[in-house]
């Protein structure tokens, strides 16, 4: 697949498929070298899969994946990658930007509120306080 679309808090899964007989496959995110997970492949339709788990995806999370193959006798040499996989991570889950920037909106209208029934508050007591005076 050239591209998936899943909400926060999905489990998803990467297969990972070769006709080539690796022993592990390499899963990488592109921009963040950090992240490489390997496994060992089972032998599957001719050729070796793997299965890479990702539970409650995050935003983080979202990104171009690719797989390599590689060999148990030489686990730092790794085939050419796979076509890519973009991975997006939207939807109803969590607090969007729409909704704190209402919530936001909300609470700045409250204290606007509030910041006008002491001014009409402070005025009314001026002025009984002028004519009390007189």
């Amino acid at each position: 697949m050239s591209g998936t679309v899943v909400a926060p808090g999905d489990n998803v899964k990467l297969h990972c498929f070769s006709r080539i007989k690796f022993e592990a496959f390499i899963l990488t995110k592109e921009d963040a070298p950090r992240f490489t997970q390997r496994q060992s492949t089972t032998s599957q339709d001719n050729g070796q899969q793997t299965t890479f788990h990702m539970d409650r995806v995050t935003s983080t999370q979202a990104g171009t994946y690719r797989c390599f193959g590689a060999f148990d006798t030489n686990p730092e040499v790794w085939s050419h990658p796979s076509d890519p996989l973009q991975l997006e991570v939207r939807g109803s889950a969590g607090w969007s930007v729409a909704l704190v920037n209402q919530v936001r909106l909300s609470l700045a209208g409250l204290v606007l509120l509030a910041l006008v029934v002491v001014l009409a508050e402070a005025c009314y007591s001026h002025k009984r306080s002028f004519h009390g005076l007189r």
